[in-house]
């Protein structure tokens, strides 16, 4: 995925931060006093998950600086979409692009122009996450802020929920996997904020039947905490990451290539094919 969202695109998000007020541990209703009970297992349940959880390695992620990825799409089986990434590095931080837009075909049938960008601070932690969708269903400019001092998310659609210190778009979880040293029989496991859904995903790391210097990671999702719907309509893409039943699936070749990307349940995934690099 080669491209970066432009800054015409982009110009609505301009990386403003909110002062975040941290006035309960609750999700997306912060007038609902919880009892203190659930409040209670929501903390242990957190302060589990900060203990278990893969943090973004120290891996020098300028190493990817200025690669652009391209991939083909396919949904059900249909090459329905190219999308394009890029990671860039500079003032500090890190900013992740991808682009994804279907192909002329499918555009009759179902258009996708989105553009999701993840901005992380030099040491790796997420600061913003940044969308622009414009779909046949949906048409969305989307901006959340990461609070890592209060523990707290804050987007612009009136909405509020904690995260833990260490939770990730997939976006920087996938560069931070291709960072990493990884050999057959590693155990990884990251948390991901989903637009105010915290899973876990655990995975193992094993090597390819046949290709050598290839490996495959399969990742399990399972919910932090109890997961709510949330009080906005979200894309296409996002809607099928993160389920009970998902699972994430990625293939490294050689130089950390992602040959392969698959994600989303048995009768609905998503599956990209890198085809430039």
């Amino acid at each position: 995925m080669s491209a970066s969202a432009s800054p015409e695109h982009l110009a609505n998000f301009s990386g403003r931060k909110e002062n975040i007020q941290r006035k309960s541990n609750h999700l997306q209703h912060p007038r609902r006093s919880a009892k203190r009970s659930h409040v209670a297992r929501g903390q242990l349940v957190l302060s589990f998950v900060l203990g278990c959880a893969t943090t973004l390695s120290a891996a020098d992620l300028s190493l990817f600086r200025g690669e652009q990825l391209e991939f083909d799409m396919f949904y059900k089986g249909i090459k329905a979409a190219t999308s394009r990434m890029q990671l860039q590095v500079d003032d500090a931080q890190t900013k992740i692009t991808w682009h994804v837009e279907s192909r002329p075909f499918i555009t009759l049938l179902f258009k996708i122009d989105n553009r999701y960008e993840a901005i992380l601070s030099d040491d790796g932690m997420l600061l913003q996450v940044n969308k622009v969708i414009d779909q046949k269903n949906i048409q969305q400019q989307l901006t959340i802020d990461y609070d890592q001092k209060s523990l707290r998310a804050t987007a612009n659609v009136c909405s509020t929920w904690p995260i833990t210190d260490d939770c990730n778009h997939v976006l920087s979880m996938f560069y931070d996997l291709r960072g990493r040293s990884l050999s057959a029989g590693d155990s990884i496991h990251y948390i991901l904020d989903v637009e105010g859904q915290l899973w876990r995903l655990s995975g193992t790391v094993e090597a390819h039947r046949d290709r050598a210097g290839t490996l495959d990671i399969l990742f399990h999702f399972s919910p932090v905490m109890d997961i709510r719907d949330r009080l906005w309509k979200t894309d296409l893409l996002t809607n099928r990451l993160a389920h009970g039943q998902s699972t994430l699936f990625m293939q490294l070749g050689p130089q950390q290539q992602p040959l392969l990307i698959r994600f989303g349940d048995e009768k609905t995934p998503v599956e990209m094919r890198l085809i430039k690099r």
